[in-house]
């Protein structure tokens, strides 16, 4: 079983002096530490943000982050994970939206990884929707999303962390965690969509035999 400590792992990507190079490019640091709110309140700022990793998607990066936030059942801090979009247009970076979610403190039972949905929008308002989190099971190499459009769109995980990002608003029917050799380890549907309420262009997930 692997433990996913966030806070331990190091930057992925090429450094220099600081400065953080992905497809090639540098990005602004005003761009790479960007104030996190807090899940439970967006009057928190969350503390302690550390840059774990940086990810690609097909017009940028993903930039993974743990941080600490005030608890809402206990005395102390519960540790959250971040990300932030970045999208490449030329030799410039633009931040195309954010989100956190509380990270358990140790896996539940046998579960393999641990994800948030999240919908995100750009200042444009055009909206993406995004997937990220931790694997806790070595064996899981992959993580593989069925989307409501029938789409099905695949990410490594050979890291320990993952990010998936869809340039649309997309209900996701389905994650499924993949072993070396393609073989499904698990699946888990049901996914908790209470953030999708507002947006209006909801379809249904078909059943799950007809995902498989």
């Amino acid at each position: 079983m692997r433990r996913l400590l966030i806070g331990s792992l190091s930057l992925t990507g090429l450094t220099l002096g600081g400065v953080v190079f992905a497809a090639g490019y540098p990005i602004p640091k005003e761009l790479l530490h960007p104030t996190i709110t807090c899940p439970t309140s967006q009057f928190l700022v969350a503390q302690g943000v550390q840059l774990l990793e940086t990810q690609r998607w097909q017009n940028g990066v993903v930039i993974l982050y743990s941080a600490t936030c005030p608890s809402r059942r206990h005395k102390g801090s519960d540790r959250v994970m971040a990300y932030r979009i970045l999208r490449r247009d030329g030799m410039n970076w633009f931040a195309e939206g954010s989100d956190a979610h509380k990270v358990k403190s140790k896996p539940t039972g046998k579960q393999l990884i641990q994800h948030n949905v999240s919908y995100t929008q750009d200042p444009n308002g055009s909206p993406y929707t995004v997937l990220y989190g931790q694997v806790y099971a070595s064996k899981v190499t992959a993580i593989e999303v069925v989307f409501d459009n029938g789409k099905t769109v695949r990410t490594n995980s050979s890291s320990g962390l993952f990010s998936l990002v869809v340039p649309q608003v997309l209900r996701v029917c389905e994650v499924r965690m993949l072993g070396a050799d393609n073989q499904i380890l698990g699946i888990e549907g049901n996914i908790n969509h209470s953030k999708f309420a507002h947006f209006r262009r909801v379809r249904t997930c078909p059943p799950v035999s007809r995902l498989v």
